[in-house]
């Protein structure tokens, strides 16, 4: 989870196998209101399949509704996904 086991959404991936799902579960070290801007660029494996979810989306969960709004910025500096890799 992020920012819970991991500090960034990349070094979740980096340590993701596959069939792996990587829940962000609201705001990322140092931001204190929504939207939360993991400001970092996102780079899938080729050789592995996994799917990074906003961890509010996923049934059974409970969090504050404004972590549903999370944002992954890659300041227009190489790859950022809009959806999930499979």
């Amino acid at each position: 989870m992020v920012p819970e086991n991991y500090q960034t959404i990349q070094g979740a991936i980096e340590n993701a196998g596959t069939g792996d799902v990587i829940s962000v579960w609201g705001p990322p070290p140092g931001q204190n209101s929504p939207p939360y801007v993991y400001e970092e660029n996102v780079v899938f494996p080729q050789n592995i399949s996994l799917t990074v979810v906003n961890r509010s989306f996923l049934g059974g969960t409970q969090c504050p509704p404004s972590w549903d709004r999370v944002v992954i910025d890659g300041l227009q500096n190489g790859p950022t996904p809009s959806k999930s890799r499979r």
